[in-house]
């Protein structure tokens, strides 16, 4: 029975080497895809926001839409990347941002000079978010009651250094 014990004991714990080297070297992967590909990171943040509106209870296409697609009074298309549902018939409208690069550089950083200069960097790509979502005009779709604002969902892929 000790000698079954022991070797069930080693199965375990190199299992869980295994699987911890597995996740360790998945958010590596992850991290270096995120910050490379801009289209791989706003497909990355898009699924993280729905995975969070799921988690909440909303249900897709009854409480909230993945990009619907609209025209603009001035005939142009306009995809939100969700539209959520809201009593009375209004919506809000959620617009998921990814901007890694310099938070990267700011968390990865000991250096205070080099954190300062990256945490600038990211405000900055984050205000160059909002203005290009305050140019996209999603009040002037007709077809919903907007509130008059638009929610910037930022998401940060947490690492084992920053969780």
């Amino acid at each position: 029975m000790q000698e079954i014990h022991e070797i069930e004991s080693r199965d375990r714990v190199s299992l869980a080497n295994q699987v911890t080297q597995q996740i360790s070297e998945d958010t590596v992967n992850l991290t270096r895809a995120l910050k490379g590909d801009v289209k791989f990171q706003g497909n990355w943040g898009e699924m993280v926001l729905e995975n969070l509106l799921e988690s909440s209870g909303l249900r897709k296409d009854l409480e909230y839409q993945i990009q619907p697609c609209f025209r603009a009074e001035d005939n142009h298309l306009l995809r939100p990347d969700v539209v959520i549902n809201l009593p009375d018939k209004k919506t809000v409208i959620v617009d998921s941002k990814v901007s890694l690069k310099s938070y990267a550089q700011y968390a990865a950083s000991i250096d205070k000079n080099e954190q300062k200069s990256a945490l600038k960097s990211h405000i900055q790509s984050l205000k160059n978010h909002i203005k290009l979502l305050s140019d996209k005009d999603y009040s002037s779709i007709s077809e919903l009651h907007c509130l008059d604002f638009v929610l910037m969902f930022v998401s940060i892929p947490m690492t084992y250094e920053n969780a």
